[in-house]
């Protein structure tokens, strides 16, 4: 081949020609065979760059694959570790990690916070714990130390730290308090955790101190069961012991105990106790149907606490009227339990400011209720004993007044009895003994009286007994007071002017009736002027008096200058069958029934009777009717109609 032609050829056809067997510069090409040649390479090169390139795209794809599985991993323990770290830093202790070199590597907020709050720095990774314990342990209080000084504390929390064995408790310069409880990793780290329990040990302190108050408490009570007051049933006394203890063991302003009334109407303030001025007191009273709130509450037998009176819905109705003018804040109701309901309630009443009650304070209060409720109960025995003796006592009186009574009737009776017949005898005698017409007179008027007096003892002996059988019956009616004062008045006149007495009658312009016993009334003002002419001296003064008092009862009174009663013996006289004075020292005649049946029918209209009486000066005897028996004249008029 000429040479031209050959520097012509491109390596890669000068390789295939060589490849062809030819040998440039011998013969002439086989053109043909080597473009058959060169043609059969270049669609094999063709064919196997295909497959290089196909083979590329599965290796392509596998490697694809390959790496979206490792990323997927990696996401994965990424996320893993992400949830790890969130729940580690949302816990409520404090979590640390310390590698193998004791050196701070990982930590939440928590941890960083209990650390700043107890020592002012915050934790930076990288740092030791030795250095880190020794910033807590110079900053905590003393207590902590345990007597150690600071490096010999340390010492010990570094060991206790490299072995960690349980968990313990540790105090701060601020008084909160953590446990810390540590664990050694399987690659030779600590992980540390702390536990706030200052919450803990608070409640701690608190039951320990409540076990101590209540034990307090309880020995308070069992004193004060012990007490004499409450023990004999002297209730004013156990009141003022009860109210007092309560007020400076809790240390309130005002300590009260109220109960019920009879009728459970009515709730009285029986001992009130006010600290400040260490004054015992009668309490007001509260009418039960004004505040249904509050005794609905007391009368279910349960504790009642408030806090904060002034925002209390069951208060809302003794709160304007009773609690604010107080400046009371907080209170506490313990009921008195009774028999089946309660008979009052035990408060304590805490002034100026807010205090919240505990639970040891609420048994104590209700404690004191019961032992109020065990004086009442020694009271009504007590009482029920005194009662009793009392009947004995009145009984045996009554027995030998009812003795003596006879014996003094036998005189009483004999006196006019003895008259009467004298006169019957004379009349009998024949021939009859000539008598002047004022003779005549004379004796017919002392048979009169004989007779009138033998009636009236008689009159008042029935009445008296059919008023202790229960047999005795008002007749009611409207009684213009008036004309029953001006009627007695008349009729004692003559007795009262024979004796030299001034009787006068008091009385105001339009006094209203009054609904009663027209006879009974005559009889009770009979007695009353009776025993005021008997026993007053001549040149002494006799008063009848009427009208309507302040409370708004119709008062009727009788009063003399006469010899008077001693103190001791006024009671007695209002007794039946009983007389001051005995048969042989007795200057006065009369069965001594007069004051006791005016006491008994006052009594069944509902009034009272009483008396005040000095020796030697004179006696009063005022009478009382209800309000509900006073009767204007319209009143008058249309029950009568």
């Amino acid at each position: 081949m000429p040479e031209d032609q050959k520097l012509l050829l491109h390596d890669l056809l000068q390789d295939q020609f060589e490849l062809s067997g030819q040998k440039p510069g011998s013969e002439e090409p086989d053109y043909e065979r080597l473009f058959t040649l060169i043609s059969n390479t270049y669609r094999k090169a063709e064919q196997d760059r295909k497959k290089a390139r196909q083979n590329a795209g599965l290796m392509d794809d596998e490697m694809r694959g390959l790496h979206f599985d490792v990323e997927k991993e990696v996401s994965a323990r990424v996320e893993a570790e992400t949830r790890l770290f969130d729940a580690i830093e949302a816990l409520d202790s404090g979590f640390a990690i310390f590698d193998a070199e004791d050196v701070l590597v990982a930590y939440n907020a928590k941890y960083d916070d209990i650390y700043y709050i107890n020592t002012g720095i915050r934790v930076t990774p990288g740092t030791p714990f030795a250095e880190i314990s020794r910033t807590y342990i110079e900053t905590a209080p003393e207590s902590e130390r345990g007597g150690l000084g600071l490096e010999e504390k340390l010492a010990q929390r570094l060991a206790a730290h490299l072995e960690p064995d349980v968990p313990f408790e540790r105090c701060s310069n601020n008084g909160s308090w953590f446990l810390t409880s540590e664990q050694k990793t399987r690659e030779g780290g600590i992980v540390s955790i702390l536990t706030d329990i200052t919450e803990l040990k608070r409640r701690e302190r608190e039951m320990r101190e409540n076990e101590k108050r209540t034990e307090l408490y309880n020995n308070v009570i069992m004193e004060l069961t012990r007490s004499k007051a409450v023990m004999i049933g002297n209730l004013d006394v156990a009141l003022r012991e009860i109210s007092e203890v309560a007020a400076k063991l809790l240390n309130v302003e005002r300590a009260s105990i109220w109960l019920y009334n009879d009728g459970r109407s009515v709730i009285r303030c029986k001992n009130l106790y006010e600290k400040t001025p260490h004054e015992h007191n009668i309490g007001p009273e509260l009418l039960v149907a004004r505040f249904p709130k509050l005794f609905e509450i007391i009368n279910a037998n349960r504790v009642m606490t408030s806090d904060d009176v002034g925002n209390d819905p069951r208060l809302s109705e003794v709160f304007p009227g009773f609690l604010k003018p107080k400046a009371i804040h907080s209170l506490i109701h313990a009921p008195i339990k009774g028999p089946g309901y309660a008979e009052g309630m035990v408060t304590l009443a805490h002034v100026a400011e807010g205090r919240k009650w505990n639970q040891a304070e609420e048994k104590f209060v209700s404690g004191l209720a019961d032992v109020v409720g065990m004086a009442i109960k020694a009271n009504d025995r007590r009482r029920s004993r005194e009662r009793m003796l009392g009947a004995i006592e009145r009984a045996e009186l009554a027995n030998r007044s009812k003795s003596e009574f006879l014996a003094n009737m036998s005189h009483e009776l004999r006196t006019p009895l003895n008259s009467i017949l004298g006169f019957a005898e004379l009349l009998q005698m024949e021939p009859v003994v000539p008598f002047t017409p004022e003779q005549n007179r004379e004796y017919a008027r002392d048979v009169f009286n004989s007779g009138h007096h033998l009636l009236d003892l008689i009159n008042d002996i029935l009445d008296i007994s059919k008023i202790e059988a229960g047999r005795f019956e008002l007749r009611e009616e409207m009684v213009e007071v008036e004309e029953i004062i001006s009627v007695c008045a008349r009729l004692i006149s003559e007795r009262s002017r024979d004796q030299g007495l001034d009787l006068s009658v008091d009385i105001p312009e339009n006094l209203p009736m009054v609904w009663a016993d027209k006879r009974a009334m005559k009889q009770v003002l009979l007695n009353l002027l009776s025993n005021a002419v008997k026993f007053t001296p001549s040149g002494g003064q006799i008063s009848v008096r009427a009208g309507i008092d302040p409370e708004g009862h119709f008062r009727l009174s009788v009063d003399d200058t006469g010899i008077g009663i001693e103190e001791t013996d006024i009671e007695k006289a209002l007794l039946p069958f009983v007389q001051l004075d005995n048969e042989y020292t007795r200057r006065h005649e009369g069965t001594g029934l007069g004051l006791p049946l005016a006491k008994s029918l006052v009594d069944m209209h509902g009034g009272t009777i009483a008396i005040e009486s000095t020796l030697s000066v004179g006696t009063s005897v005022v009478i009382q009717f209800p309000i509900d028996r006073i009767r204007t004249p319209q009143q008058g008029i249309r029950e009568a109609g």
